[in-house]
């Protein structure tokens, strides 16, 4: 017979991934397609770091900046201070000037090895190294001060280095997690010695790192409150030891981590505890992969050694779907009220709010006989539903 229950708010989400891309190259007008870095400017313009200069991209076409006094066109990655673009070259750190479209050293930096990755926070600029070591110079002394930890252990290597929204900077190295004050590098003890490939920020402010086979998520206190493990396929991933190094993570506003894993030549989204081999589902061949982006809409951008660019389109909102221990539920009946979709399935009812993402499970599903949910209903302002069980 059938039974009615009042509706407790929270929610639940998931979905079925089916994106939309887009393959940038030569015959889009950018004409080198080793690109190492990808960015957006507060202009909204994507910025592209390459082996042969800097390209820009409207949306409709990708256009070379023509800057004359730049002597190697061999650009190791961008970035932007105070609206100005930095460009990073095989010796310099370089200033980019619209109106002269000219590029003069940035405040006469020199740095004592090749700038991968340059980040400006404050009185400090930050220099990555080939993912091997972190220095940095003052810009009021103009001091450089040399990766101290690499030079009392030699294996202690530096993988990566972000700036958080609240302009803190962080490394990810060998031994583990730092924060720079200053020039100094203080270790995270919260994740003791755990080898750190990645860095990113979530939309709730916490700091989300890549490991060996695991996602940690730490609060503003520096605490574990989440860690994943997601589950690879094996021919894809496989290494001497069995790790699964999560290198150029990416965390967008629906909670979503985009990231590769040793060789890079594979995207991988992992969701609701779910992993997608986004190249497989998209049916791209699989290429080596430079870097992972996204622009103020949400949308991936994926950089590639002597492949273009991969746009990868990236709604909240598409081929919706419920799933369960990674298979999808059929789909009865769905509910608008006000933010939130109610969904019925054939094993629990669910929904989400698309403001703020939120989620939570409505009824708790029968993972053996399942909870087969009919319909929704509204009355009074109340939302029920009915299932239906044999006696």
């Amino acid at each position: 017979m059938p039974y009615l229950f009042i509706l407790v708010s929270g929610l639940f989400q998931a979905q079925d991934k089916s994106f939309t891309y887009q393959h940038y190259g030569p015959e889009d007008g950018l004409n080198n397609t080793n690109v190492w870095a990808i960015k957006q400017g507060g202009d909204g313009l994507m910025y592209f770091a390459t082996q042969n200069g800097v390209y820009t991209y409207d949306g409709y076409n990708f256009i070379k900046l023509q800057a004359r006094n730049l002597k190697s066109n061999f650009i190791r990655n961008i970035n932007f201070t105070n609206g100005n673009l930095l460009i990073s070259n095989e010796d310099d750190v370089l200033e980019f000037d619209r109106k002269t479209n000219s590029v003069k050293k940035f405040q006469d930096l020199k740095f004592d090895k090749p700038a991968d990755e340059i980040i400006v926070n404050g009185d400090y600029v930050y220099n990555l190294s080939n993912q091997i070591s972190l220095s940095c110079i003052n810009l009021k002394t103009k001091t450089l001060y040399e990766d101290e930890l690499r030079k009392k252990d030699l294996l202690n290597r530096a993988y990566c280095v972000f700036k958080s929204k609240d302009n803190k900077v962080y490394a990810g190295r060998q031994d583990g997690l730092y924060i720079f004050e200053g020039e100094k590098q203080i270790k995270i003890k919260s994740l003791k010695n755990n080898i750190i490939y990645s860095i990113a920020e979530d939309p709730q402010g916490n700091i989300v790192v890549g490991s060996d086979n695991k996602i940690t998520v730490l609060n503003k206190d520096y605490t574990v409150v989440k860690e994943y493990f997601p589950k690879f396929k094996a021919a894809k991933t496989f290494l001497v030891f069995g790790e699964k190094n999560i290198n150029k993570l990416t965390v967008d506003k629906y909670n979503r981590y985009w990231f590769t894993t040793h060789p890079d030549n594979n995207l991988y989204l992992f969701e609701n505890n779910i992993l997608y081999d986004v190249f497989e589902i998209l049916n791209i061949s699989t290429t080596l992969i430079n870097g992972i982006s996204k622009d103020k809409d949400e949308n991936i951008w994926v950089s590639t050694f002597n492949d273009g660019v991969y746009f990868i389109q990236n709604p909240f909102l598409n081929n919706f779907s419920f799933s369960l221990n990674e298979k999808n539920l059929t789909i009865n009946e769905v509910a608008l009220n006000g933010d939130f979709i109610l969904t019925a399935t054939s094993n629990g009812l669910y929904g989400f709010n698309y403001k703020n993402y939120s989620s939570k499970t409505l009824s708790i599903p029968d993972e053996v006989f399942g909870e087969v949910i009919y319909n929704i209903a509204s009355l009074q302002n109340n939302y029920y539903y009915s299932n239906h069980r044999d006696e």
